[in-house]
């Protein structure tokens, strides 16, 4: 369906799962090998590498672990706006849905019964509160 928009609200929440996950064992294993000492490590040449590494890298990783825990915000919230704006649609559309009257139904004030066709097409009546008149369209 090219052209069609679609939210799998379902994958998007794995994804905002995987990416939070990220963003805490980043900032975890950052603040691990800060605490690190030689006896941890081994000796004092893989210490001194550990902290030479630290050094540089430590912004970085902080800044990346930033910015996925800022992406994890707004993908939850675009996640709810997307499923609310899916709910208020599904709401519109019953409401307009409720205001069409049914084909197979007699109109109010006569004595046709279901499926008698007068030739004139049905006209349905505009939305209380809303500017929309449907009946213009039909």
């Amino acid at each position: 369906m090219s052209g069609d928009l679609y939210l799998d609200i379902e994958a998007f929440g794995g994804l905002i799962s995987t990416l939070d996950t990220a963003a805490t064992e980043m900032t975890a294993a950052n603040n691990r090998l800060a605490d690190a000492d030689s006896s941890d490590l081994g000796g004092a040449d893989l210490d001194r590498a550990a902290a030479n590494f630290r050094d540089r890298w430590r912004y970085g990783i902080e800044q990346i672990a930033d910015s996925t825990a800022k992406m994890v915000t707004g993908l939850e919230a675009t996640r709810d706006l997307y499923a609310l704006q899916e709910q208020l649609n599904a709401e519109a559309l019953n409401s307009v849905n409720n205001c069409i009257p049914d084909p197979g139904a007699a109109s109010p004030g006569t004595d046709a019964g279901p499926g008698t066709d007068s030739g004139q097409p049905q006209v349905s009546r505009p939305i209380q509160g809303s500017s929309l008149n449907l009946g213009s369209a039909w």
